[in-house]
């Protein structure tokens, strides 16, 4: 009863964070789109792309306490390429390559790659675009600890058993600290998605009904 009382407490504060969000920082490039962030050490997509963000949602535990063990969890391989919530927007864009479709509106960026196998939402657009969320529903990725679309809520616990863990009904999460990884489940238990979140904007993230 005390977790969930907890539980209930944050997620009403990350709510009334998102009042606010991205779009207080970023409005609206609607006459005209944004060139995607370059970087200085990789060839990037430049044709200018529109800004939105995609649906989401937090729940907040306590935090990690090994930063390196952090950094790893907070990536991924996909061809052949590391990819990681903590990464600029610009370094995304480079690793991820082109993307097959384009959903972003309000100021921020929805970016959809191998038939929405994953997902790659910024906070902003252009030069201003920061990392807000990466969700992924490809089977064949997998997370640094083995776990996929695909895998049950047991091994997902035990692959994630040293970090404290937010377990509801349809959906587990765990709190690094800097980033959340959120387990999406479907009714037999099995996840159907997996989030990562960029904690440095909670704000950006619209709580699911």
């Amino acid at each position: 009863m005390r977790m969930k009382s907890i539980t209930t407490v944050l997620m009403a504060s990350i709510m009334t964070l998102i009042i606010a969000g991205c779009q207080n920082t970023s409005p609206d490039t609607s006459e005209s789109g944004s060139d995607i962030p370059t970087s200085t050490e990789s060839t990037v997509i430049g044709e200018d792309i529109p800004a939105g963000i995609a649906d989401s949602s937090v729940i907040t535990t306590e935090s990690a306490s090994s930063t390196s063990a952090s950094a790893t969890d907070a990536a991924f391989e996909y061809n052949g390429k590391t990819i990681s919530i903590l990464d600029d927007a610009a370094t995304m864009f480079a690793n991820l390559g082109t993307p097959e479709a384009d959903k972003s509106k309000n100021g921020n960026g929805t970016y959809v790659y191998d038939n929405e196998g994953i997902t790659f939402n910024t906070c902003g657009d252009g030069d201003e675009a920061e990392t807000s969320d990466l969700a992924v529903t490809d089977k064949t990725l997998k997370t640094s600890r083995g776990i996929s679309v695909g895998n049950t809520k047991d091994e997902v616990i035990k692959a994630y058993n040293d970090i404290e863990a937010i377990d509801e009904t349809d959906v587990i999460v765990y709190d690094f600290g800097n980033f959340y990884i959120k387990f999406d489940l479907d009714s037999g238990k099995n996840v159907t998605r997996i989030r990562y979140i960029n904690n440095e904007f909670p704000d950006d993230v619209e709580a699911e009904e």
